[in-house]
């Protein structure tokens, strides 16, 4: 994952990365909140929440997740041909926690 300055904790060669979530490391860990994702818009939006929340442009998110900036951009808004491997990945690396379960 690409490392990025950011006021979070210093790596050992002096650059700083994005905290990570408490729960991140523990993905069976029960959630404060939950949403229901049905479609590519409502993770986009959650994603979308999350790097604002951390006060990250799509920019710096996306050097953080080692993805290129248009993706950070279709996927907050939904662009239904996303790579979905590559989208868990972006929404891990800001620190949600996507799980499943039989409806």
């Amino acid at each position: 994952m690409a490392k990025l300055a950011t006021n979070g904790p210093q790596t050992n060669d002096g650059e700083r990365t994005l905290p990570s979530s408490p729960q991140a490391n523990t993905p069976h860990s029960p959630s404060r909140e939950s949403t229901v994702i049905g479609r590519a818009a409502e993770l986009g939006a959650l994603v979308r929440e999350a790097r604002k929340s951390k006060g990250l442009s799509q920019q710096e998110f996306a050097d953080l997740a080692g993805v290129g900036r248009r993706f950070v951009s279709n996927l907050e808004t939904g662009k239904a041909t996303i790579e979905m491997d590559k989208a868990l990945e972006v929404a891990r690396s800001i620190g949600l926690i996507l799980t499943a379960r039989k409806a």
